[in-house]
């Protein structure tokens, strides 16, 4: 029984997690940042398809 107990436990957190994980991924895009590199793709129009074209990404790789 304290394995399903510690098992279930550890999947509540590994749940929690991803969640939050998710949620911070869905803020960031309607924030209009790129998920894959943190800047902020308002700035270029959306265009940074791997952000070489982005001013505010101008040297960093995705």
């Amino acid at each position: 029984m304290n394995g399903v107990l510690g098992t279930i436990l550890v999947l509540i957190i590994l749940l929690a997690i991803v969640a939050g994980i998710v949620s911070h991924m869905i803020r960031a895009r309607r924030d209009g940042k790129s998920v894959i590199c943190g800047c902020d793709c308002k700035s270029c129009g959306g265009c940074c398809g791997s952000c070489s074209a982005c001013s505010s990404c101008a040297g960093r790789k995705p």
